[in-house]
C-alpha cells in the first residue's frame, strides 16, 4: 500500500544522510525498545504483541529520524 511504502521510504531515508548531518552508529535493537516503551499504552490498550529478535544490528543512521520512522511502522502496523 502507498501508506506501508512511505513509511518504509522513511526508515530508509533515516539511513541515508546529508553532507553534515549528524549520522552515528545506532543499535536497532535499543531503538525498537525505545519506540515499544513509547507505545506500551496504546499496545496494552488494543491487546497488541509486538515480538522482535533479541538481536538486532547497528546501524549508521540519524538516530532521531530512525526512532521516527520505527514509531511510524509499529505505531500504524
Amino acid at each position: 500500500s502507498y501508506k506501508m511504502s512511505r513509511m518504509l521510504d522513511e526508515l530508509l531515508a533515516a539511513t541515508i544522510t546529508e553532507p553534515g548531518e549528524n549520522a552515528n552508529v545506532v543499535a536497532l535493537g535499543d531503538v525498537v525498545d525505545e519506540v515499544l516503551d513509547r507505545l506500551q499504552g496504546v499496545l496494552v490498550e488494543k491487546q497488541i504483541a509486538v515480538e522482535r529478535p533479541d538481536v538486532l544490528p547497528r546501524v549508521m543512521a540519524n538516530r532521531a529520524r530512525l526512532c521516527e520512522a520505527v514509531y511510524n511502522l509499529v505505531s500504524n502496523a
